[in-house]
């Protein structure tokens, strides 16, 4: 079992009376109390706790830059830790040097960071600027850099504390695409963050840490929830304790703190990574995800007596479709230097064999482009592609994900043929082609992104966009601020009346 202790002095004269005295002059803070579990190989572990829970203690000590007051960890495995962006970066440097600097840090020898001095500037996105000093980038490109930096390296075991929380959008996207690439090649990561939904989503496994000690080992969602509870409920750390799951035995570990002990864990090792990733492209299959027709939503009043009618508070929906104009949109060419752009920063894929122009979204009336969505109203999601090579078939989709990259919705003709879609068989070179989406949008507070893939009849990509267009929701206002889809709320309260037959008192 592995713990950490910090003495603490009131003044630091004390160290040397306590010395030469014997007699102790200190008080001590334990950070870690007897922290014991095991970790898979390729497995994804997330480490959730308040402040102070001693986690990024525990991150440090596995990664040997802290030593134990006692215990000891076991890694079976090179290990990269990204525990804080800007590690060994100097501002007056510039940003290639840096990466010399930060890429040293990590353990990289200068071989290996020329090496990979492209793809690291690549993925950064600073080609511009990457020969002017560290200290004129924004915070934004600074954490561009360093992660990139830092995830250049491949290790068998990448530990992470709370670097993904930080840059813009599309940054902490691309990172979490990242991330995933390392999960897909079963590489074991340790996760430390406050996001719940990051951990119920992204990790096999989740350890819970309450002042230094492991209160909750076991399948996320469980770990989640009792972590709410010790925050916002009534749960006592003694009945965490008594809730943990029974012990299991840990094959083919690749951290073991304290590995003369079993960790407690339950539940089942889970890998939900169904979607291509730009980070880390699989094998071409059928444009977007694979979705039945979405039903139309209703709501209802539940539980009032003898009422069994629906209740549609949704506005009519137009009859037809509503095509831009060519103010709106444009006659259109393919951008070669942005497809090549695209390819070389892995965010697009594809045989080429058929290519996406545009996606945008309009309004109801055809207008737009439109940024700014609101929820529960009707948009339409477009693409313009041509075709380069003659085609049996064109199969078309979208997906809509959100930062961390978490597909939220996916559609594609292959599984809901359109009513036109005859018109996408035995499509000829130079055809062009407009796809219209129509939906309500029912996504509540929050950034999205729309990615566009067009593919031919074997299902293999022509042209894989992702998140080629970003938009924002705004909800309604009886949507709550957690809210990620609008299920259209209406409360109905009851009194319950004893001296009724029926129990219920409107």
């Amino acid at each position: 079992m592995v713990s950490k202790t910090y003495k603490l002095y009131a003044r630091p004269i004390d160290r040397l009376y306590e010395l030469f005295s014997g007699q102790p002059r200190h008080t001590e803070r334990h950070s870690l109390r007897d922290v014991s579990f095991e970790v898979q190989h390729g497995e994804v572990l997330g480490i959730i706790g308040a402040n102070g829970a001693g986690k990024s203690t525990l991150l440090r000590i596995i990664a040997s830059r802290l030593e134990p007051t006692s215990g000891s960890v076991a890694v079976d495995g090179s290990v990269v830790a990204i525990l804080e962006l800007g590690t060994g970066f100097h501002p007056d440097f510039t940003g290639r040097e840096n990466v010399y600097l930060g890429g040293l840090c990590l353990g990289l020898t200068r071989e290996q960071i020329r090496a990979e001095m492209d793809n690291i500037i690549a993925f950064s996105e600073l080609e511009d600027v990457i020969d002017t000093p560290f200290r004129t980038y924004s915070t934004g490109m600074q954490a561009r850099l360093t992660f990139a930096t830092a995830v250049s390296v491949n290790p068998d075991i990448l530990i992470i504390d709370e670097a993904l929380s930080v840059g813009d959008n599309r940054f902490q996207l691309k990172s979490f695409n990242k991330i995933r690439s390392f999960k897909e090649a079963g590489n074991t990561i340790l996760l430390v963050t406050h996001s719940m939904s990051s951990v119920a989503t992204f990790c096999d496994r989740a350890v819970l840490l309450h002042k230094g000690e492991v209160v909750a080992d076991g399948e996320p969602n469980w770990v989640t929830n009792v972590y709410h509870n010790l925050q916002f409920g009534d749960l006592a750390i003694e009945r965490a304790l008594a809730q943990r799951p029974s012990a299991r035995s840990a094959r083919n570990s690749t951290v073991v703190a304290n590995a003369d002990e079993t960790a407690s864990s339950a539940g089942t090792h889970r890998a939900a990574i169904v979607e291509p990733d730009a980070g880390n492209a699989p094998e071409p299959r059928s444009a977007g995800t694979a979705s039945a027709s979405q039903p139309k939503c209703q709501a209802r009043a539940i539980g009032e007596p003898g009422d069994e009618q629906p209740i549609d508070p949704t506005p009519p929906e137009p009859t037809s479709f509503v095509l831009a104009s060519p103010d709106v949109l444009p006659p259109f060419d393919v951008d070669i230097e942005e497809i090549d752009r695209g390819v070389s920063r892995s965010y697009r894929y594809g045989t080429r064999r058929a290519l996406i122009a545009k996606v945008v979204i309009l309004d109801k009336k055809g207008q737009g482009p439109i940024v700014q969505l609101l929820s529960g109203e009707v948009y339409q999601f477009v693409m313009d592609c041509e075709v380069f090579e003659a085609l049996d078939e064109l199969f078309v989709g979208f997906l809509v994900r959100d930062p961390r990259g978490e597909t939220l919705f996916g559609i594609d003709s292959r599984v809901s043929p359109p009513p036109d879609h005859h018109l996408l068989k035995h499509v000829q070179p130079g055809q062009r082609c407009r796809i219209v989406l129509k939906v309500r949008n029912w996504l509540g507070n929050g950034t999205y992104f729309v990615t566009g893939a067009v593919a031919d009849s074997l299902g293999t990509q022509a042209d894989m966009w992702f998140d080629a267009f970003e938009f924002h929701v705004i909800g309604t206002e009886n949507t709550h601020t957690y809210t990620r889809v609008n299920l259209q709320p209406e409360f109905k309260l009851f009194a319950l009346d004893p001296k009724r037959a029926d129990g219920i008192h409107e």
